[in-house]
C-alpha cells in the first residue's frame, strides 16, 4: 500500500517536471517567433537579376576593304596575328599608276621647257637662244617671215622717196603719188601687224602651258594620294580575324573583304538584358560578373559598373534585348594562392545585377500580394 502511493507521487513529480519544461520550450519559440517578426522591417537583403553576356573590346570590330582594281604585290598578314596601327597589310602592285605619273612628269618638263621659250619670245629678245625644237623652227619661220616683210617694206619705202620728189617737182601726177605712199603705208602696217598677231600668239599660249602645268602638277599629285591606297594599312592595333586568305598575285576587287581587326585595349562587357528587366537599371549601377571560364566558387566574382544602356531592342536568337554595356573594374582574377587569370575578349559570363535592398518585411509583403491581390493572380 505504501508503495502504491510513493509510485503515484513520483509520477506525478514527473509530469510537473515535463510540463513545466514544455512550458519554457514554448515560451522560447513563442519568443523567438516574435523577435523574428519584429526584425523583419530591420533586416535587408539585396535584390538582383541575372544576364548573360560577353566581355569584348570597347570598339568594334574593323573590316579591312579594298576599295579599287588591282593585281596584289605582296601579303604581310595571318590569322590571329597582332597587328599595330599603321602597319602595312597588303601591298598592292602600282606598276600602272607608276607609268601614269612618270608620262606627266615627263609631259610636264616638256611644258616647262616651252614656257622658257615662250617667255623669251614674248618678251622681243629675238637674238635668244631657243632651247626646244618646236619654237627654234617656229622662231625661224617668224624671222624670215619679218625679213621678206622688211624687204618689201624698204622697196615701197624707196619708191615712196622717189616719187615724192618727182612730185615735188610736178613731174608725176598726185594720183601716181597718193598710190606709192599708200603701198609704203600699208607694208608697214603689214610688218606691225604680222609682229603684233605672232606676239598675241605666244602669249596665248604661254597662257595655256601655264595651265596646262597647273593642271599636270594637280593630276601628279592626285596620283600620287591615289598611290596611297595601294597601300592597306591597319587603321587600328589588334589582332587579325576572319582572314580571307588572299595570296601575292592574286586580283582583288572594289568592295572585297581581306580580313577584320578585333581592337586590342579596354576591355568591357556587354549584357543581353530581357526587356521585363531593362526598367530596373540605370546606369553607374554596380554588377558582379560570373565567367564561366573561371570557378567563381575558388575565384570569386570579378566587378563592374553599368556604363551604357541602349535605347532600343536588339534580336538575338530570336528574342529581343536590350544591350547594356559595363566597365570592368579590373582585367583580371586571382586565387588565393595568387595564382592570376586575365580576362579576355570573347569569354562569356553572367552579368548579377545589384537592384535595390528590400527588408525581409517588404518581401513578404510582396509576396502576400502575389497570393492575395486578385489582379495579380489573373495576370
Amino acid at each position: 500500500m505504501l508503495s502504491s502511493f510513493q509510485t503515484t507521487q513520483n509520477l506525478a513529480a514527473f509530469y510537473l517536471s515535463k510540463q513545466k519544461s514544455g512550458g519554457i520550450i514554448y515560451m522560447l519559440v513563442l519568443l523567438t517567433f516574435l523577435l523574428s517578426i519584429i526584425a523583419l522591417p530591420f533586416i535587408k537583403i539585396t535584390i538582383t537579376f541575372q544576364s548573360r553576356g560577353q566581355i569584348r573590346p570597347l570598339k568594334e570590330n574593323n573590316t579591312i576593304i579594298v576599295n579599287l582594281s588591282a593585281q596584289i604585290k605582296k601579303v604581310n598578314i595571318t590569322e590571329n596575328q597582332t597587328v599595330q596601327k599603321g602597319a602595312i597589310l597588303v601591298e598592292l602592285n602600282t606598276n600602272k599608276i607608276n607609268e601614269q605619273i612618270t608620262l606627266n612628269q615627263i609631259k610636264l618638263e616638256e611644258i616647262k621647257n616651252f614656257i622658257t621659250d615662250l617667255t623669251e619670245l614674248t618678251q622681243s629678245k629675238y637674238s635668244c637662244q631657243i632651247k626646244t625644237l618646236v619654237y627654234q623652227k617656229e622662231f625661224q619661220q617668224y624671222r624670215e617671215q619679218i625679213q621678206g616683210l622688211s624687204a618689201k617694206q624698204n622697196y615701197f619705202k624707196q619708191e615712196f622717196n622717189r616719187f615724192r620728189k618727182l612730185y615735188n617737182k610736178e613731174v608725176i601726177s598726185q594720183m601716181e603719188y597718193k598710190k606709192k605712199e599708200y603701198d609704203y603705208q600699208n607694208s608697214t602696217s603689214e610688218i606691225n601687224n604680222f609682229k603684233i598677231n605672232q606676239l598675241s600668239n605666244w602669249q596665248n599660249t604661254l597662257q595655256q602651258f601655264v595651265q596646262d602645268t597647273v593642271n599636270l602638277l594637280s593630276q601628279i599629285q592626285q596620283l600620287n594620294e591615289d598611290k596611297k591606297q595601294y597601300l592597306i594599312k591597319a587603321p587600328i592595333t589588334g589582332t587579325i580575324k576572319n582572314y580571307s586568305g588572299v595570296k601575292a598575285d592574286n586580283f582583288v576587287v572594289p568592295n572585297q573583304m581581306i580580313a577584320e581587326i578585333s581592337p586590342n585595349g579596354n576591355l568591357i562587357v556587354e549584357c543581353f538584358v530581357l526587356p521585363k528587366d531593362i526598367g530596373y537599371l540605370k546606369e553607374k549601377m554596380t554588377v558582379n560578373f560570373q565567367v564561366d571560364t573561371y570557378n567563381y566558387n575558388q575565384w570569386g566574382l570579378a566587378k563592374g559598373i553599368v556604363t551604357e544602356i541602349f535605347n532600343d531592342i536588339t534580336i538575338v536568337n530570336n528574342q529581343p534585348i536590350f544591350r547594356v554595356r559595363c566597365k570592368l573594374i579590373t582585367d583580371q582574377m586571382q586565387l588565393k594562392n595568387g595564382f592570376i587569370g586575365q580576362l579576355k575578349k570573347g569569354m562569356t559570363l553572367t552579368g548579377r545585377f545589384n537592384v535595390t535592398e528590400r527588408t525581409l518585411w517588404q518581401l513578404l509583403y510582396d509576396r502576400m500580394d502575389d497570393w492575395l491581390n486578385p489582379t495579380q493572380t489573373m495576370s
